[in-house]
């Protein structure tokens, strides 16, 4: 067994402990969690020690020292945790990343984790499905560990019912799907891709998550239009802009509550109501509704990081990612996360420039959803950075469907 394959098999528990909940949510081993990712990292250690000494593990260890100097200023208890919530995460997807994309070139191990992927987010899209429509509200619940009742969100796991980033993540995952859709001339493969794309749909539709809903729908809509034929037409998009500026807020609250009328979800329905509402509302930002209630957070936050704007030291609501992270850590952090993204960026439209614009798509959402919602889980960080570009470059290989050439 040479050390490539090593790797792969180190790395198939950690995958599976978050993307396989009913099978290793199961398992009466103590600890999982953490034996899997000491398993994977041996792995990397074993294989490729120099990894250790990338731009992007050094770019990670100067974000976990500036979390470590910087996040005992805050009176948010979770910044506290910051080593497992934001540090951990980050590092199994960009770990990931740099391995395959800027280390090693192994597509028959490349190959093998994306359908393993696959495989398990296809289940366990079945598996929340099933286990919301005996609890219908555990995906949410999911989304603050049940409400500090820890055994109820075992028992939710156990289930395999997805939670908040597992459904967030489905967002980076749709572009794949749908271009898999599209490069298929068999009619029954067409089914099953078509299928795949109804499937991810219905399973956030029934999550209740009202931004991930939205934010797939984005995805799922530029997928099919064709994102890189609209780059094409600048001109054209500034002429759409300012109609869709000029249309009266009216009409887009009809269509919302269209949309609305459509869904068969009590709190989706009133979720999407309420934004209509907010949308035709005298103050956007006021206390009015639900969402303005959300969006009064964006100019608090932009004050907070104003009047630090260096070093932050400001509040958090724990639920605008990109606002709170530059009001509580300034600039400083925000430094080594614009290198990482942008590296990320360019390495990856350099690896799958044939349908780059795919990626494109998935990273908008991305960055768009920090601007609403909490982020940064481990889900969309390796989906984003790994699984997505690992698909685009199969694909462009010739070799998602087919063992590469050279493989056993």
């Amino acid at each position: 067994m040479n050390k490539k394959t090593v790797f792969i098999y180190s790395t198939i528990p950690i995958l599976g402990y978050i993307f396989f909940p009913v099978l290793f949510q199961n398992i009466p081993l103590p600890g999982l969690w953490f034996i899997s990712l000491f398993i994977y990292i041996g792995g990397l250690f074993l294989v490729k020690p120099k990894i250790f000494l990338s731009k992007e593990f050094v770019a990670i260890y100067i974000l976990s020292l500036i979390y470590f100097l910087l996040a005992p200023r805050t009176e948010n208890p979770q910044e506290q945790l910051w080593l497992f919530r934001r540090v951990v995460p980050l590092f199994v997807g960009v770990s990931l990343y740099t391995y395959f994309f800027r280390y090693i070139y192994d597509p028959k191990g490349l190959r093998i984790l994306f359908w393993f992927l696959f495989i398990c987010i296809i289940i366990t899209c079945i598996t929340t499905l099933f286990g919301l429509s005996m609890h219908p509200e555990a995906s949410r619940e999911l989304a603050s560990s049940a409400r500090g009742d820890f055994e109820l969100a075992s028992y939710y796991q156990k289930l395999g019912i997805a939670g908040y980033g597992f459904i967030t993540a489905l967002a980076y995952w749709v572009p794949i799907v749908v271009l898999c859709l599209k490069n298929e001339s068999h009619n029954f493969k067409k089914i099953i891709w078509l299928g795949t794309i109804l499937l991810l749909l219905y399973t956030v539709i029934q999550a209740q998550y009202t931004t991930q809903l939205m934010l797939f729908l984005i995805a799922l809509v530029l997928s099919l239009m064709g994102f890189q034929k609209l780059i094409k037409y600048r001109l054209l998009l500034v002429f759409i802009g300012i109609g869709v500026i000029a249309i009266p807020s009216t009409v887009y609250a009809s269509m919302v509550e269209y949309l609305a009328s459509l869904l068969d979800s009590e709190l989706l329905t009133s979720r999407l109501n309420d934004f209509a509402s907010s949308i035709t509302g005298d103050d956007f930002f006021g206390d009015e509704t639900h969402f303005s209630q959300r969006a009064s957070r964006v100019p608090f936050l932009i004050t907070q990081f104003l009047n630090s704007s260096l070093i932050g030291g400001g509040q958090s609501t724990g639920h605008v990612f990109w606002l709170d992270h530059l009001s509580l850590y300034g600039i400083v952090g925000a430094i080594p996360w614009l290198f990482l993204l942008v590296s990320i960026y360019s390495r990856i439209k350099k690896l799958v420039f044939k349908n780059f614009h795919y990626f494109q798509i998935a990273f908008l959402v991305f960055i768009l959803l920090g601007f609403f919602k909490n982020s940064g889980n481990r889900e969309q960080y390796i989906l984003l950075f790994f699984a997505l570009p690992t698909g685009l470059f199969l694909l462009q290989n010739n070799c998602l469907f087919k063992k590469p050439s050279g493989s056993n």
